[in-house]
């Protein structure tokens, strides 16, 4: 991971949080240059203590994205989403904050995201579903 050629831009974040340096930086990588989203910045949620990335939405520059990276081997529990959701209200102002997302990564470098929020939210109907 250090000797990437990306990795500078990540090391400071990474140094703060030795035992998440890797799902940092993966998450980092992956915001930035696969979903090219822009300003990717490190914060620190005030009462649980984990690091996010705050990003800027790239179809719409005022609207902030929070990603907080996890690995998939923790666990994790309803009282920490919710906790995750209050600290992420005061990370970046409320009436830009488009969504909170959980970067779920895997041993094998797969990342997968799941859009948290509070309360249940059903399911959206796909826009164009195939006829039989």
């Amino acid at each position: 991971m250090n000797s990437h050629p990306k990795f500078k831009e990540a090391a400071s974040m990474c140094g703060q949080f030795p035992r998440r340096a890797r799902i940092l930086f993966q998450a980092y990588m992956n915001v930035k240059y696969e979903q090219r989203h822009d300003s990717v910045k490190m914060e620190v949620l005030e009462n649980t203590q984990l690091p996010v990335l705050t990003s800027a939405a790239p179809t719409n520059k005022q609207k902030m994205h929070i990603f907080v990276p996890v690995s998939a081997a923790e666990d994790i529990s309803i009282k920490l989403l919710g906790d995750i959701l209050r600290d992420c209200q005061t990370c970046v102002a409320p009436e830009s904050l488009e969504s909170v997302h959980l970067a779920i990564i895997d041993n094998d470098s797969t990342i997968v995201y799941y859009k948290i929020s509070e309360g249940l939210v059903l399911p959206t109907e796909p826009e164009d579903s195939p006829s039989p």
